[in-house]
């Protein structure tokens, strides 16, 4: 297993304006995010048709998945396939407020 965070989420095009000067997608921006508090692994996987990113349960809960910066790079990852996602207040849902970072 790579060390680096991954995705094969492809944006549809016209999201070209949503990939950063380092060429990331905000997919892959997504895994750097949430493999911030863990291994500097994560893997952002392409949805499924009809699918969408669900909120962190009660377990997987950290500052970095209760983010409202992972929070916004995932729901737009979700977007930019054509996904719906889920409003902040229902991202943060199972965070304790000692976690949940807005902004940061």
């Amino acid at each position: 297993m790579s060390s680096t965070p991954t995705t094969d989420a492809v944006c549809l095009a016209g999201f070209e304006w949503a990939t950063n000067d380092k060429g990331q997608n905000p997919c892959l921006l997504a895994a750097y995010l949430e493999g911030a508090c863990g291994s500097g692994y994560w893997n952002v996987p392409a949805l499924p048709e009809g699918n969408r990113y669900n909120p962190p349960n009660a377990n997987q809960t950290n500052v970095c998945l209760c983010s409202s910066v992972t929070y916004n790079a995932l729901s737009l990852c979700g977007n930019c396939q054509g996904a719906s996602y889920v409003t902040w207040p229902a991202w943060k849902i199972n965070c304790a407020p000692d976690v949940v970072t807005v902004g940061e």
